[in-house]
């Protein structure tokens, strides 16, 4: 008995080690892996976009809206402190100041930051133009700017702030705590199997096993790499990379892609650089409301760039549905608008519905399109952890329709502003900073246009005047209107709107057209108050472009051609070049483009305008022009310019845009197909040429293009677009092809 006894006793302690050893080995694992996990994402080092700040961190958005709001210098306090208001001022410095604050050490980035802060002397960088109460203002907000911010995506909040730093939950942490958990539920199960206690071990087993499902794979996952789609196609595309977003839907002219960099001070980032692109399309789980790529410093058809990859990936794709919802009927027709931080994204639907999406920071975010951004995500089988993304949505008062509006936001003072087809001007507030909720009350929402056919523009706030500028399309008339959102904004009511108290409709109202409507949203000078819209069809006999003050009481105007019905297209916006925003209208070499028609109405055409150098007002006369078609009915894309200091040959003006079809040159160019053109516009050339271009698959055209570096780093500098209807992408089969362009390969 007494050895039995012995026997029973030495095994009962053999296991009670081996029960120790491996709850001991359990916790070495999770500190070991979890350890890890926390140093990567305390050093910024983690796999997911966005889930870590870094102490010298200057992050922008760039999208829609900024391409809409010009800032020049100026010397006037007055409006200084005005365009201080607005971090797209900052936005735009960075932008273009980038190489030097990029090259510049840890230590002296901050004060290198504010040294560009002051007045701009004949040899210096480019500086912002700020009175001192306003550089106060903005070396505030780098301050802001440059401390970690939250990345715990529910509690991060889209204005600058100093808020304490908090981990997501990375893969790496998931994984030893799953193996942790496993080898401590082995231990409990070898122990209650020891004595017998059957229950208690089949118990053990089932917890551990349903911890592993529920941390491991809710949902089908796909492939990160490449697109959303189909199987791989070799396309027609000369592009560093073009991806299917889908085929089931496609947006407008007008809509422009929205680019986060995530940080200024440093490299170009791989991971946490993203552009967004909306579809046009109900969601499904074949087919994404909303995507976003990051990897985007990379080419196609073999691993290159500054990413060193074979395509971009996908950092999120979403349907724009709350879970528990597989599905959307709510199609995205606008472009794309970013938080400060870019940790939320707006847009509206065509339904009429103002969604602001918390992206996720842990998971893989619904790259599979299955589940949609909802306030209770599933898991998804990418990264082991779950989807912590979120969706607001508010129906707009009176449910209407939105075919024509992107969402504008007044970051200063977190206000949404958004038109509908219905002749209303909506107001939300708070929009990124709290849960969105629509104004009713105080005269919103505001009638601006009460035609038989009243679709409006997209609303764009200016902070000089503090007045939002609007266009309405009447089908048959188009009226370039301005709204007082506050007593203290430029001019006067119109006495029958709100009982002519603000917010209310301004008392003067520009007649663009009697014979159509307007499409593009106004692009606004806030520095020296000029506001600026075109149209294809103005009087039955030309097309023209407007420039008109903020109250519309001055008034220019040009001829851009003969009339055209342009398929049914219109003319979009154009860009003043960078003497322009260096030093204003007044500038002897200012020039402002636009894409109109040719004399006959038939062929598109770039045109050049310069101004008058005492008013800044634009001369009725082109000082060049440019045909870019060799047919009717193939209207331009809108216009873009980017500075890039760091261009081959040396610091160039670079203007950008596309042609639906019969792109010129002929024979060895573009050969009467789609096509995206480069222009050298330095110092406002006499002549214009096609400094490059490149032929496009996208048989209807493209979208606004976004351009986001100006960086010498590998595949850094890029425009990026969508094509407006279904074409053969190089991956992800037919579709509206999202596309990347280094600003280099137009050839």
């Amino acid at each position: 008995m007494w050895g039995i006894e012995a026997r029973t006793e030495i095994k009962s302690k053999q296991t009670m080690r081996l029960l120790v050893a491996l709850r001991t080995l359990a916790i070495v694992v999770f500190v070991f892996l979890g350890g890890t996990a926390f140093s990567k994402s305390a050093i910024g080092q983690g796999n997911s976009p966005n889930t870590s700040r870094r102490l010298n961190q200057i992050g922008f958005p760039w999208d829609w809206s900024h391409e809409h709001v010009v800032f020049t210098s100026t010397t006037d306090p007055r409006i200084q402190d005005k365009i201080g208001q607005d971090p797209r001022l900052l936005h735009r410095w960075l932008r273009q100041n980038l190489p030097s604050l990029q090259a510049s050490t840890d230590s002296t980035r901050l004060g290198f930051f504010s040294a560009h802060l002051e007045p701009r002397n004949a040899n210096g960088p480019r500086s912002l133009p700020l009175s001192a109460r306003t550089r106060a203002l903005m070396t505030r907000l780098a301050a802001a700017l440059n401390v970690s911010f939250a990345t715990t995506v529910h509690a991060a909040q889209s204005s600058p702030r100093m808020q304490l730093e908090t981990l997501p939950l990375t893969a790496s942490l998931v994984r030893g705590l799953q193996i942790a958990v496993v080898i401590i539920g082995l231990s409990f199960a070898i122990a209650f199997l020891r004595r017998r206690h059957w229950l208690p071990t089949l118990m053990t087993v089932l917890v551990t096993a349903l911890f592993l499902i529920l941390t491991s794979c809710g949902g089908a996952g796909t492939s990160t790499s490449g697109s959303i789609g189909t199987t791989s196609t070799t396309g027609t595309l000369d592009a560093d990379w073009n991806t299917s977003l889908g085929n089931n839907g496609f947006v407008t002219v007008d809509t422009y892609p929205a680019k986060f960099t995530f940080n200024a001070t440093a490299t170009p980032s791989c991971t946490n650089d993203y552009v967004v692109f909306p579809m046009a399309a109900n969601g499904s789980s074949t087919q994404a409301s909303i995507v976003a790529f990051n990897e985007l410093y990379a080419t196609q058809g073999s691993s290159g760039g500054q990413c060193a990859q074979n395509g971009p990936s996908v950092a999120w794709a979403y349907i724009n549905a709350a879970y528990p919802a597989s599905t959307s009927s709510d199609p995205i027709k606008s472009s794309p608008t970013l938080s400060l931080d870019g940790l939320k994204v707006a847009w509206v639907t065509s339904t009429g519905k103002v969604q602001v999406l918390t992206i996720g920071a842990t998971g893989s975010n619904g790259v599979a399109a299955t589940n949609g951004a909802g306030n209770s995500p599933t898991p998804v089988c990418i990264g082991s952890s779950t989807n912590n993304a979120a969706l607001n949505s508010v129906t707009l008062n009176g449910s209407p329709t939105v075919s024509n509006s992107s969402v504008f936001v007044d970051y200063d003072n977190d206000i949404g502003y958004v038109a509908d087809d219905s002749g209303k001007l909506h107001e939300i507030t708070p929009f990124f900073n709290g849960t969105p909720l629509e104004v009713t009350t105080g005269g919103w929402p505001v009638t601006v246009s009460s035609a038989t056919t009243k679709i409006l523009t997209g609303p764009v706030w200016d902070s000089v005047s503090g007045n939002i500028f609007i266009g309405d399309n009447e089908s048959t008339a188009g009226n370039l209107f301005y709204f007082r959102t506050s007593v203290s904004s430029s001019g006067s009511c119109n006495s029958g709107s709100n009982s002519g108290n603000p917010p209310c409709l301004g008392s003067t109202t520009l007649s663009v057209s009697t014979k159509r409507g307007l499409t593009d949203a106004p692009l606004i000078d806030s520095t020296n108050g000029w506001v600026y819209v075109q149209t294809a069809n103005a009087d039955g006999t030309n097309a023209k472009i407007y420039q008109a003050n903020s109250t519309l009481t001055t008034v220019s105007s040009a001829n851009v051609g003969l009339q055209s019905a342009l398929n049914g297209g219109d003319l979009y916006s154009g860009s003043p070049d960078n003497t322009y925003f260096d030093s204003g209208s007044t500038a002897s070499l200012a020039r402002y483009y636009v894409c109109g028609l040719d004399s006959a109405g038939n062929d598109s055409e770039l045109y050049e305008f310069g101004f008058d150098s005492i008013t800044g007002q634009l001369n009725s006369s082109p000082s060049a022009m440019l045909p870019v078609t060799s047919a009717i009915n193939s209207p331009c894309s809108p216009v873009t310019e980017i500075y890039n200091p760091n261009a081959a040959g040396g610091a160039t003006d670079w203007l950008f845009l596309g042609v639906s079809d019969h792109g010129l040159p002929t024979g060895s160019g573009c050969n009467n197909n789609p096509c995206v053109f480069q222009f050298n516009i330095t110092s406002a050339p006499s002549t214009l040429s096609i400094n490059g271009f490149a032929q496009l698959a996208q048989n209807k055209g493209i979208g606004g293009i976004t351009v986001d570096n100006v960086s010498t780093l590998s595949e850094t500098s890029n425009i990026y677009f969508v094509g407006l209807g279904a074409n053969v992408c190089t991956s992800g089969g037919n579709g509206a092809c999202a596309t990347k362009m280094h600003q280099s390969d137009l050839k």
